[in-house]
């Protein structure tokens, strides 16, 4: 019959995200050696953000790149240095005295091309 969708209760909604949470874990278990990391570069997105961080670099600009997966991040940042292209990174593990001062050198002449950052940040200490 046709009506109002189910509802999930709370426990429902909590169970539904372990099992989601477990199946990403499970996924990406044999993606945590660097070798199976840089099978990753293959990937349409992955070969996109490259070619758009090495285009930037060659007309002397600079990249901020945004994701709300860190392990997306920590793909991108071993991607980029496995070609030699210096990065930071923002995300929760840092501390707003760091971020202060990884972004006054970024925007500096201090050769950092990229700048990773979690949008799980808050923006704190980035205004």
């Amino acid at each position: 019959s046709y009506g109002r969708p189910a509802t999930l209760t709370k426990d429902g909604k909590q169970r539904v995200r372990e099992q989601a949470r477990q199946w990403a874990t499970e996924l990406l278990e044999g993606f945590r050696d660097t070798d199976a990391i840089m099978d990753l570069e293959h990937s349409h997105k992955m070969h996109i953000a490259i070619r758009l961080v090495e285009a930037a670099r060659k007309v002397g600009e600079k990249t901020l790149l945004f994701s709300r997966s860190i392990c997306t991040l920590d793909y991108v940042q071993l991607a980029l240095q496995k070609r030699g292209i210096r990065c930071f990174r923002i995300d929760g593990s840092v501390q707003i005295e760091d971020r202060v001062e990884r972004i006054a050198e970024f925007e500096g002449t201090g050769g950092v091309d990229v700048f990773l950052i979690s949008s799980h940040t808050g923006s704190l200490g980035i205004n």
